[in-house]
């Protein structure tokens, strides 16, 4: 993902299983002795101890599919049934993919591909006698990577049952709302090492849940503090993901009565310049008819907390300062009343000089003098 290189020492480091990294230090040490079919055996042996590892990992987590597996493996070991061994190590590239989901489609291509090396490596049978089976430098160190990068290095929980486990912590009132505690919760979780379709269903799945649904504001900040902690962990994918699906998400799937909530997130995740034309045209047209007033003390109407809010928000957003500005201009009291509130110094670097233009001899202090005096008569 994104790696155009990488070391063949940061390789076992990344490998998770103890045992599976002594084989993987063994192929690497076959790797540079010139040794590529040894090292291709050694590999593959990584790959059978990583994937019996991660079944116990399953079954502790009550997976009765991989307790069956586990089973089945340590009866055939028991009573030395080479043929059926055979079969199940085979068998591990389409388990691995169904049903436990630990790769994709293309990785469990390579894994068999794998497989089908180490045979020809380890067994004179399945190649010709007059022009054995060479293994190579570049082909050795392709199969290295590939079992590290689709298998050895990532937790045993992917697909389906990861998005489960991903979205049910974020859920726990326990779940961390700084972005900070968050990325490291998510390097003990499944989103270690995460394959891109993980990643993308889950930043998909909170942005979503953000623009869609009206949350609690704990589990709206946990949501947030998500996925900010994942954009950190995999920026260039986050950003690529939000920048092919976010505008379509928002006019497909945001109701008119949601529409602050777009503002809520653009303000939050900060990807508006990856915004659809049509996205930021139709944001634009909600800032324009926000009228949402109250009424105050002497049927005076002023702006709605939760208008000044959308206000404060929009104001950082690249696309929409220019059309605040435009709504800014109210009278002399809803400025004050939005200074008043107002705690963003971006804002008060707009509103501070209309009110100059107003009252230009006025101090803020002497208006507020003003307006109190007003509303004792």
């Amino acid at each position: 993902m994104y790696e155009a290189f990488i070391d063949l020492d940061e390789l076992i480091v990344r490998c998770r299983d103890k045992q599976a990294r002594k084989f993987i230090k063994e192929a690497v040490a076959c790797y540079r002795a010139g040794a590529y079919r040894s090292c291709i055996v050694a590999i593959w042996k990584a790959v059978v101890l990583d994937f019996l590892h991660k079944l116990r990992e399953l079954e502790l987590l009550g997976d009765k599919e991989a307790s069956k597996l586990l089973e089945q493996f340590e009866k055939l070991s028991s009573e030395k049934k080479v043929k059926e061994l055979w079969q199940f190590e085979s068998d591990i590239p389409k388990k691995a993919l169904k049903p436990f989901e630990l790769i994709s489609n293309v990785e469990m291509s390579d894994i068999e591909r794998l497989f089908e090396d180490r045979s020809r490596c380890a067994h004179p049978s399945m190649t010709s006698l007059e022009e054995p089976f060479e293994a190579t430098a570049e082909l050795a160190r392709y199969h290295l990577r590939s079992a590290i990068t689709h298998l050895l290095e990532r937790p045993p929980v992917q697909g389906r049952a990861a998005r489960e486990r991903i979205f049910q912590d974020i859920k726990s009132e326990y779940f961390p709302t700084d972005s900070e505690l968050a990325i490291k919760y998510f390097q003990k979780s499944p989103l270690a090492r995460a394959r891109l379709a993980l990643i993308k269903d889950v930043v998909l799945g909170l942005t979503i849940s953000l623009l869609t649904e009206n949350l609690p504001e704990d589990e709206k900040e946990r949501q947030f503090s998500a996925i900010h902690a994942i954009s950190s962990m995999y920026p260039e994918q986050t950003r690529e993901i939000l920048n092919d699906k976010l505008s379509d998400i928002i006019l497909n799937r945001v109701v008119d009565s949601n529409w602050d909530k777009v503002i809520v997130y653009l303000e939050n995740v900060k990807v508006w310049d990856s915004l659809s034309e049509a996205c930021q045209l139709k944001t634009k047209m909600f800032l324009d008819k926000l009228d949402r007033f109250e009424i105050h003390l002497n049927h005076e109407k002023r702006l709605s907390h939760k208008s000044i809010i959308i206000l404060l928000k929009s104001i950082r957003i690249d696309f929409l300062r220019e059309d605040v500005v435009k709504k800014l201009q109210f009278s002399l009291r809803h400025l004050l009343s939005l200074k008043e509130f107002c705690k963003d110094t971006l804002l008060d670097e707009i509103i501070s000089p209309l009110l100059e233009e107003r009252i230009p001899e006025a101090t803020f202090d002497e208006l507020l003098l003003m307006i109190q005096e007003e509303k004792k008569l």
